[in-house]
């Protein structure tokens, strides 16, 4: 919903320059330093600045830091390609919330560490911590560095806070939205279809040539590919030796839980039946534990045989690298080609082909670029090779008229259809101008509305009776007497107009929705909206105006 975006909640232009008064502040990068070699070069690259924010160097060291604590603490969830800017919004977010005085009491954090390695006796579990930091140890971190990114996490929660304080009236947006949400609707459409215009809409072979030249761009033919690729069988790769032993077995069971369990469907207490997931007994799953080590063991196997081949051909030291036929015959091995493709084509025999394709539209045309690392398969590991390339292009008309014939028809039937509803419509409100009725207006226009079941706007999030989405979405702006539209139906390619014949007040709902919202309403704001309004308001929009600069283009 639109209230769950932060910067629509201000609208107050007091608050606003009071706003800026605190914030008197500039996030603006000064851009990359290029390093120098020489003595202690390592030393002076990682203390180097990457960047300036309000006037405050950040060295390669504390952001790379910060980036991979990052990634590690929110598991993948922020997409690569926008995780410097990430880095580099909370990094501002910290220093911000600092200079208004905020502090969080570094024991605060640890015992918040703590927490992730007590176990069920309210005891720190050494094994567990060990662990802890093995794995930063290999990451090359410190659990140093993961209590301070605790802690300045908190800093930034304690931020969201005030802000949320200083610009969330939660009470005022309840009221609002209870209104909307939990009114009861009474409406009737008037769905607009194809037969209902007085004439048939055609599409002649000229109308089409000049839609054609005006969404010629529409029309571009994407780029297509053609890889040759050697096939590695995982099953090829198994030994007998590879049995895993019961101890890890069980190690394995206990370690994820959540792996192994069941869908049971049980009665409650009042009779209803519902679905429960359920543990699966150890040696129920033992022999799928087995399995799978087994068949992990195999697929390794496989990989580390077509890194050395994907290594074979690809060239070093100033020696070419052999042909992919040449070595495919010299170990005996069956050399395929594709067809010319697109990224989202599917590839007959290659099943669940995203990656395939993924890594075969990531291959590039020079002597390093052409060979691809293994690329996993369902059952197979493959070794890609670029054979030619398609560019993309504008097409002649005669290569897709008929998509041209098609989309022109949808496209002078969708008009068609706005200018039929627009004129009843007009007639249809005179009609009612006039006090004449809904239904004998418009039957006197020889059309049949359709009456829609009564409905609350908050039966399409709790799971309640169906009704038509469009009519829904558009609803909450009108009242009782109001003819609106025309309002679209992406499902079934129409258009309607809706009257509404009543609009009710359900107090005892909307009452039970402010308690059940106003504090979801709080937290999502907290969380989201602050984020989304300091980064549009505060920091990105200055980077992107000031001097252009993004993950792209900040010089890491």
């Amino acid at each position: 919903m639109m209230i769950m975006r932060f910067h629509k909640l201000i609208q107050s232009r007091l608050l606003w320059m009071v706003f800026l008064g605190i914030v008197v502040v500039s996030f603006v990068f000064m851009g990359a330093l290029e390093y120098s070699g020489g003595g202690g070069g390592q030393t002076r690259m990682l203390q180097a600045p990457v960047a300036h924010i309000d006037g405050e160097p950040i060295s390669f060291l504390e952001f790379d830091t910060a980036r991979r604590l990052m990634e590690i603490n929110f598991q993948g969830q922020i997409p690569r390609d926008q995780l410097d800017d990430a880095v580099f919004e909370r990094i501002a977010m910290v220093q911000f919330a600092r200079k208004l005085g905020l502090q969080v009491p570094r024991g605060v954090a640890e015992r918040e560490y703590a927490r992730e390695l007590t176990n069920e006796e309210g005891q720190i579990d050494e094994a567990l911590r060990m662990e802890y930091r093995e794995f930063f140890r290999r990451s090359n971190l410190t659990e140093e560095a993961q209590i301070n990114y605790i802690r300045e996490q908190m800093l930034v929660q304690d931020l969201q806070r005030v802000f949320s304080t200083f610009a969330v009236n939660t009470s005022f947006d309840a009221e609002r939205w209870a209104a909307m949400e939990t009114d009861l609707f009474e409406t009737s459409r008037i769905q607009l279809t194809e037969e209902l215009l007085p004439e048939p809409v055609a599409v002649s072979d000229e109308a089409a040539e000049t839609f054609f030249e005006d969404h010629k761009a529409d029309f571009t033919l994407p780029e297509q590919r053609k890889v040759h690729y050697l096939t590695f069988n995982v099953s090829d790769f198994t030994r007998e030796d590879d049995v895993m032993s019961e101890e890890d077995a069980r190690a394995f069971f206990d370690a994820n839980p959540n792996r192994f369990m069941r869908p049971v469907q049980t009665e409650t207490e009042d009779g209803e039946m519902t679905w429960e997931m359920n543990p699966r007994d150890f040696d129920e799953v033992k022999p799928e534990i087995m399995d799978s080590y087994r068949s992990s063991r195999a697929r390794e196997r496989a990989k580390e045989e077509a890194l050395s081949l994907a290594v074979r051909l690809t060239p070093r030291r100033g020696r070419p690298a052999p042909e992919i036929e040449t070595v495919a015959e010299e170990l005996g091995m069956e050399l395929q080609t594709t067809r010319f493709f697109e990224q989202s084509d599917f590839l007959e025999n290659i099943p669940n082909s995203n990656r395939f394709t993924r890594a075969a539209f990531n291959l590039d045309e020079s002597e390093i670029g052409r060979t691809s690392q293994p690329v996993d398969g369902r059952d197979h590991v493959y070794i890609l090779q670029l054979a030619d390339i398609r560019p993309a292009r504008e097409p002649e008309f005669f290569e897709v008229a008929e998509e041209v014939r098609e989309r022109a028809l949808a496209d002078f039937t969708r008009k068609a259809l706005e200018a039929y509803a627009t004129e009843l419509k007009s007639e249809l409100q005179a009609h009612l101008d006039a006090g004449v009725p809904f239904a004998e207006a418009a039957a006197n226009l020889g059309l049949e509305p359709e009456e829609i079941m009564p409905f609350q706007l908050q039966d399409a999030q709790n799971g309640g009776p169906v009704f038509p989405m469009d009519v829904a979405e558009k609803a909450g702006a009108y009242t009782t007497g109001d003819l609106f539209g025309p309002v679209e139906d992406p499902r079934f390619e129409t258009l309607s107009l809706v009257y509404v014949h009543a609009r009710a007040p359900q107090p005892e709902d909307h009452r039970r929705w402010i308690d059940e919202t106003a504090p979801m309403i709080r937290a999502n704001v907290e969380m989201q909206g602050f984020i989304e309004y300091f980064r549009d308001q505060v920091l990105l929009r200055n980077l992107q105006k000031e001097r252009g600069l993004s993950s792209e283009n900040n010089g890491i």
